[in-house]
């Protein structure tokens, strides 16, 4: 028997249960300029900051804001994590662009723009209100010059495409989400326990470490790594995002979390470094974010894209990796950054 196929095995060291209960619901939007604009900036970073500006005004139960509701870790004080993830805990939400074009963005008069807003776990239960604040964002207008967009349609998508009509202009037509997508709906996708190969391509750039200008060079894996996003790292990061986002948006009650911790998630993780790395082609990008009042950018956005491809084993991680493609992996990825796309094939059929 090949060694390697013997060390593999895909039911031992699992994820933590709880990852079993995380979901997420898609929900599609459709905009249209009044006039002719220019994005200079990264439309992910123009969109995720104007619709936490309208946040501030739609209010939800309990007299709070929804830029409030976001910002607010959902653990108890008393929870063993809320420590940890109470300095940076990742948002219940993200934008996602269908189209990745990385420059300058020219919309002409009725142009339609389309973008993805996901909610994750129980942060869908205010989609009315960021249905709100998109309008309000809409209304006040976005580009240079700024104009008003007009609110075409909202669409919630399920994973085998149905879609569930959600809003058309200025009227809500549904009280409830329909479609949510679990982790279990990608049990069924592993692949064969023969030697293959798959393409990972990151679509937006994705950076799977946290920038710091210490000159300690020892501070973490990533920094010895360069920063570079292998397989390992790749999987050690959506595995540790996914966790986070099952504990906080799905179990928030649960305090038995001792196979949450990274020496538990380490057995399961530590598999990835078998494979291969047999074709890359990668580059580092920094998008232009929008300026703060004083003139000034203050989050860098920036990160690889392009493409690689590992021969081994994935039988373990393609669920995890397919299941995540929709919520991305990384840094910043409320403003669309960190998207990827896992192809799984032949070594002949993959370029």
């Amino acid at each position: 028997m090949n060694p390697d196929k013997k060390t593999f095995d895909v039911d031992k060291h699992n994820l933590p249960a709880v990852i079993n209960q995380l979901y997420y619901h898609r929900i599609d939007v459709r905009i249209a300029a009044s006039g002719d604009t220019v994005w200079d900036a990264w439309p992910g970073a123009i969109l995720r900051n104007n619709l936490l500006s309208a946040a501030d005004q739609v209010i939800i139960a309990g007299n709070i804001s929804l830029r409030e509701q976001i910002d607010k870790c959902p653990l108890n004080k008393d929870h063993p994590m809320f420590k940890d993830l109470i300095q940076g805990f990742p948002k219940g939400y993200l934008i996602a662009l269908p189209d990745v074009s990385l420059g300058e963005k020219h919309l002409k008069k009725g142009a339609l723009f389309c973008f993805s807003l996901y909610l994750v776990g129980h942060m869908s239960t205010y989609f009315s209100e960021f249905i709100q604040a998109i309008r309000i964002m809409c209304l006040r207008g976005m580009g240079h010059p700024q104009v008003p967009f007009y609110m075409v349609d909202i669409c919630e998508k399920a994973l085998d495409g149905r879609q569930h009509l959600l809003s058309i202009g200025s009227d809500n037509l549904a009280d409830a989400l329909t479609f949510p997508v679990t982790f279990l709906d990608f049990q069924p996708e592993k692949a064969s326990r023969e030697k293959t190969c798959i393409e990972i391509v990151y679509l937006t750039p994705v950076i799977l470490f946290k920038q710091t200008d210490k000159k300690d060079i020892s501070i973490s894996y990533q920094a010895k790594s360069n920063g570079f996003p292998s397989f390992y790292q790749l999987v050690r990061s959506t595995a540790n995002r996914m966790t986070k986002l099952a504990l906080i948006y799905t179990c928030p009650e649960k305090t038995e979390v001792d196979d949450c911790s990274e020496k538990a998630l380490n057995s399961w993780i530590d598999y990835a470094t078998n494979p291969s790395l047999i074709a890359i082609d990668m580059q580092k990008l920094k998008l232009k974010n929008t300026l703060k009042k004083e003139g000034k950018n203050k989050m860098p956005l920036s990160g690889y894209v392009g493409k690689q491809t590992y021969e081994g084993y994935f039988n373990r991680y393609l669920p995890m990796l397919k299941f995540m493609e929709a919520l991305g992996v990384g840094n910043e990825t409320v403003y669309g950054m960190g998207r990827y796309r896992v192809r799984l094939g032949q070594m002949d059929k993959i370029k």
